[in-house]
């Protein structure tokens, strides 16, 4: 054995002596820089560098270990949230929203919210003194979309139970409380204005696609635009042009003494 060799299986011997002891000690590998490690390295090869080198520590600390989460049976309010996208922050006892009736019993009021959420009003809880059915058909109707309160929710049936005001002449002092723009700083006069002065878009009109053939005498001309061009041309001219018919089709239009020909 020559000394190359002695030196490159000395330095074989090293490397795994090394990854023994981080084997040994994984919590070593959290003293490795490898954001600056993965930027030298980036600078010689076109590589990802940095998520390499995160996997394999990854690898390292703890190996053949599976990546995947254990599986967890979902709770109803997650269950809830999946399917409807309402969360503890943005539906909540006390909320006052806006609903849609789609349906008026004898008793009570089915509404509706935007997120596909059904809900339910009672005859009870529609205005602060008794009403009979027949003046709550009269006050709503079908597709009428109201303020309500949000007094209880119930995640497992998907739906909810809400007070309303009864409606005088058609308006309700309620104010929705979820609002497209809740930031702070909205200001809704500035962006209205916004609006007006933005100018529409140009509509781009579609023209027909028209086929080039290799040909001296083709022209893209229409019918009106061959007699023209052979208006002043001498007799026996000749224009080959598109046909209406289909790109398949070609029309030659030729002048004569008396007139013009196709």
């Amino acid at each position: 054995m020559d000394d190359d060799e002695a030196e490159e299986e000395l330095q074989q011997s090293n490397r795994r002596d090394f990854l023994r002891k981080l084997s040994a000690e994984p919590d070593r590998l959290n003293d490795l820089i490898l954001e600056d490690y993965a930027k030298s390295l980036s600078k010689y090869y076109e590589l990802p560098t940095k998520l390499i080198l995160h996997n394999i520590k990854t690898e390292m600390m703890a190996p053949y270990a599976d990546p995947r989460r254990p599986f967890e049976i979902p709770t109803p309010a997650k269950i809830f949230e999946i399917i409807t996208g309402e969360t503890e922050e943005t539906l909540y006892e006390g909320l006052i929203v806006c609903v849609k009736i789609y349906k008026i019993e004898d008793k009570a009021l089915k509404c509706q919210l935007d997120s596909g959420l059904y809900g339910t009003i009672t005859i009870g809880y529609v205005a602060d003194h008794r009403i009979e059915s027949q003046e709550l058909r009269s006050r709503f109707h079908i597709d009428q979309q109201i303020y309500a309160k949000i007094l209880s929710i119930d995640k497992i049936k998907f739906s909810i139970f809400c007070y309303s005001e009864l409606p005088s002449e058609g308006k309700q002092t309620f104010q929705s409380q979820r609002s497209v723009y809740s930031d702070y700083d909205y200001d809704a006069e500035a962006r209205a204005q916004t609006l007006k002065q933005v100018k529409p878009r140009n509509v781009l009109t579609h023209k027909p696609h028209t086929r080039v053939i290799q040909h001296p005498m083709f022209k893209p001309f229409t019918f009106a635009e061959a007699q023209d061009y052979l208006r002043d041309k001498q007799s026996g001219s000749m224009v080959v042009r598109p046909s209406s018919k289909g790109l398949d089709k070609r029309k030659i239009r030729s002048k004569t003494a008396r007139a013009m020909l196709t």
